[in-house]
């Protein structure tokens, strides 16, 4: 069964929260809300719950920051990092990010927009030894499917060489229910991490049911 991830941005507000964490009851999904509306999801069972952004700092004299001590109280799963609209280009910065989840049991999901940039990454993390890590491809512009499925195998060699099979790559670029099938059926990844369409939960429900069909 493949993973579906959601970021909801900075999208809904306070009572388009509880709408939609209502609308998801049930669901086997991972869901990343803004940060001060974790705790609307933090009773539903059937989800696992992300954050968008982490702290390298415990807690302590840090204005404006919120520490994984602090998230783990939410029961927190996975955190994203270097998302295309969050870039971490510190590399010290990058690893301290990675190292401060790791440390809590929470699973990063390290954002790529370009085949460089997954080379810098795998670089930067040549030296650690870091498993079952995941990997989400978030192209900045659409890519023909016969390129995308091109650029997803040669991501997949360069992970493989890296680290075997001990990885997840995920896919992430403007997913509908008009392509979502299309994608599942030729991209070899374990999953899909969705933003702007899973808001109506009609149509997340519909991707969820042509993935897993």
């Amino acid at each position: 069964m493949k993973k579906i991830m959601i970021n909801l941005k900075d999208w809904l507000n306070l009572e388009d929260n509880k709408k939609f964490a209502d609308g998801i009851k049930g669901l086997s999904i991972v869901v990343f809300p803004a940060l001060p509306y974790l705790y609307i999801y933090n009773d539903i069972n059937s989800i696992e719950l992300g954050v968008q952004e982490i702290s390298i700092y415990n807690s302590g004299a840090y204005t404006g920051c919120v520490s994984m001590e602090h998230l783990k109280d939410f029961s927190i799963s996975y955190a994203i990092i270097n998302h295309r609209e969050n870039k971490v280009l510190e590399d010290e910065l990058f690893l301290k990010k990675m190292q401060v989840s790791l440390d809590n049991n929470v699973k990063n999901v390290i954002c790529f927009d370009s085949e460089n940039e997954l080379a810098r990454i795998l670089n930067l993390l040549r030296n650690e030894n870091y498993k079952n890590l995941c990997f989400a491809y978030e192209p900045n512009e659409e890519i023909s499917t016969g390129n995308l499925i091109e650029q997803i195998d040669k991501f997949n060699e360069k992970l493989k060489v890296a680290y075997s099979n001990d990885y997840e790559l995920l896919y992430g670029g403007n997913i509908s229910s008009q392509n979502i099938e299309d994608f599942n059926k030729n991209l070899k990844v374990d999953g899909f991490l969705i933003s702007r369409h899973a808001l109506s939960i009609d149509e997340l429900k519909t991707m969820i049911y042509l993935v897993n069909e």
